[in-house]
Order: structure tokens, then sequence, then C-alpha cells
């Protein structure tokens, strides 16, 4: 089978799978508060939390994820092994009592990463001076902002954001930084869609922007959007929608640009991250009702979900999804989610559907440190990764 039939024949799987209509829907939207006034979205070059339809020539393509312990390893065979593992210290063991502090509050927590036009963009760091990093190829690192803490690193209107109650902003890739404006809270999690950054703080509380400097607290954001959304579910546009989805199973959708809201508590717990595949949204957890299952979420656009059972392979369990990322051939890539799946109980997995997955054999990754993010891109070459012949 040629290269270009391969990518054909997962494509169509993914359509087929992850943008099925034949599973049975989530429970009914609630309305939701009255509107106030928020600026009007405005429109943007495609998202680049969606992966390029074609890898660029001379580019490879690329998974790469991050965790604590400044953690970041990387997979250029579309999800079947991982590899030049890489953190500031192998030997420690995160969450064992000796280790303080822990995992979760030191320089090296890995917060957040985005792909934005050739570049890997990461941030660590939480509870101690923290730093961003950025790469072409995945494998070679540059710290290039050091000293404060960011929830996440967002791209998005030709900017890179490092979202926290005090943004830095970027105009060049990474590069260099500047500071944002000051939204009137502090912050757990971002992204972007419908031309816009949503930052979402405790309380929940909520603020967007198109350009970083200029923040719009969304007033009419209901209590219940945004709770637990640390390191599941996430922020990500669909169309016109904006839509947040968090850890308790509740997901809020806006088409106003955040000035009204309709919410669903689709889940019972959500473990998987947000993403966007096939023009649908993606995120994975853990039924409602009884017996619970291990379930993937989909919504063509961001208000009414279904919700299909996954599958691991070889097992009559569905899969546990935690950290999870779609690439450019219509791959899913994840590791295990759940408390303590790290170290010798990590596990990576692989997907062309987003419902059937299969577990990585012993020796395709390095059960090590907790992974917190994968992020899909399209690299440069390198001697661990070079150029598709």
């Amino acid at each position: 089978m040629s290269e270009h039939t391969s990518r054909l024949a997962l494509a169509l799987a993914l359509l087929s799978a992850c943008s099925a209509d034949d599973t049975s829907p989530a429970a009914a939207a609630a309305p939701a508060p009255a509107a106030t006034n928020a600026p009007p979205p405005t429109r943007a070059p495609r998202p680049p939390e969606t992966a390029p339809a074609e890898t660029p020539p001379g580019k490879v393509p690329m998974f790469v994820a991050i965790g604590h312990a400044g953690r970041i390893t990387v997979s250029c065979d579309d999800g079947k092994t991982w590899i030049a593992n890489q953190s500031a210290d192998d030997k420690l063991r995160c969450f064992d009592p000796a280790v303080t502090p822990d995992c979760d509050h030191n320089g090296l927590a890995g917060r957040g990463i985005t792909y934005e036009s050739g570049f890997f963009i990461a941030n660590f760091g939480w509870g101690a001076p923290g730093r961003i990093r950025r790469s072409r190829d995945g494998v070679t690192w540059e710290t290039v902002l050091e000293g404060a803490n960011f929830a996440s690193t967002v791209a998005g209107n030709g900017k890179v954001i490092a979202v926290s109650g005090e943004p830095q902003v970027s105009t060049d890739l990474g590069m260099t930084w500047r500071p944002g404006g000051r939204p009137e809270f502090g912050a757990r999690r971002a992204g972007f869609g419908a031309g816009l950054f949503l930052m979402i703080g405790d309380g929940p509380k909520a603020a967007i922007t198109a350009d970083g400097q200029s923040w719009k607290e969304l007033t009419a954001l209901p209590p219940a959007c945004g709770k637990e959304i640390q390191w599941t579910g996430g922020v990500l546009g669909l169309g016109s929608a904006l839509v947040i989805a968090g850890e308790d199973g509740v997901v809020c959708a806006s088409t106003d640009g955040g000035a009204s809201w309709k919410v669903e508590k689709i889940a019972e717990r959500l473990e998987g991250e947000l993403v966007r595949s096939g023009g649908a949204l993606c995120v994975w957890g853990t039924s409602t009702g009884t017996p619970s299952r291990a379930t993937l979420f989909r919504s063509t656009n961001g208000i009414d979900w279904t919700a299909t059972p996954t599958v691991l392979r070889g097992t009559t369990a569905g899969a546990p999804i935690g950290p999870v990322a779609v690439g450019n051939s219509g791959t899913f890539v994840a590791v295990s989610s759940g408390w303590g799946a790290w170290y010798e109980s990590q596990k990576f997995f692989r997907s062309t559907d987003g419902v059937t997955w299969d577990e990585l054999p012993a020796g395709a990754f390095v059960q090590s440190h907790p992974i917190n993010h994968i992020v899909a891109g399209d690299a440069e070459p390198s001697t661990l990764c070079p150029a598709p012949r």
C-alpha cells in the first residue's frame, strides 16, 4: 500500500468512526443565563489545534508529549513508538512522600504545550519559578522565558499567549515575549476557537481576548462551567462555537462569543482531553449510568453529544484514555489516565478512530514521570527523526 493510499484509508476510518452518527445521544442541554455585551468573534485562519491535512515536504509529522519533572518524549512514526525521552531527573519518583515539593508544584511541572508554524512551544512550572521552552524538532529545546508560571500556552490569530493572571504574548513564534493585558483573576486553563482566546480561572471565571491585550470577563458564564479543568477536558473551538469541558463531565458551549451558554452534563467524569478531529470535537471519560464505561463523547456542533463505548483491543474493558492528541494521518495517541498511572503502571495507546485502541508493547516507550499533555505538529528532521523518503 502506498503512503498516499495509507493516509486516505486512515482518513476514511476516522470519518466513519469518530464522525459516525449511530451512537446514543447524551443528556439534553440546559439553557444558560442571559447574554451580556461581549466583543464579537473575529474570524481567524484555521485554528492551530487542527493538524494540517498534509505534512509539508521535508517535515516530519510528530507527536510531542510533556509532563512532570520537565519530561518530554516524541513519536515520529505515527504513534507506534516514543523516543527521545528526557527529563530533569530520570531517577526522581513523583509523589513519593520523600519528594518535596511535589511534582505538581515546582518549576518543572508540565503545564501546557501548543504547536504553531513549525514550532512546539511548552511551559513548565507551577508554584515556583518556571520557564517557556520551544523546539523545531521536538528533540532539542531552548528556553525562551524564565521566572513566571503559566496555566497554558495557546496559539491563534498569529500570536502565542502564555496564560496567567499576568499573561505574556509572543508574535514571533515564541522567540520573544512581552506582557499582555491583565485579566482580573488567575488562570487554570485556556484555549483558542472562533477567533478568540478563552481563559478559565478559579471561580470558575472566564475571560476572552482576540489579541492578548484587551480581556473581557464573561459575566454570563454559568457557575457549572469550567470546574476541575486543569488536566482534563479543555477549551476548544468548532466553527463559531467556543466549548469548555470540565473534569466533572459538564460541557458548556457558546456561539456568540461567550454572551450566552448552553450547558450539558455528558459524562460521569472526563479523563481525556478535548480534541478536534474530522469536523467534530472528541473527548473521553466514563459514561453516566450503571455500569459506567470508558467512552468517547463526540459532537459536530459543540452542543449536541453522542456517546460510544471504547474498546481496548485484546480485553473486555474500555480504554483508560488520559492525555490525548490526533495527528496528521488521523491517528489518535494517548497515555493512561488515573492517579498512579505512571512509572511501572504507565501505558501508551494508539487508535485510528478514537474508539478501538491498542496498547503499545513494552519497549515502545519509556515508563517514567507523569505525562500531562500531548500535541501534534510538523517537525524539522533530526538524527532521531529523519525526513520521510
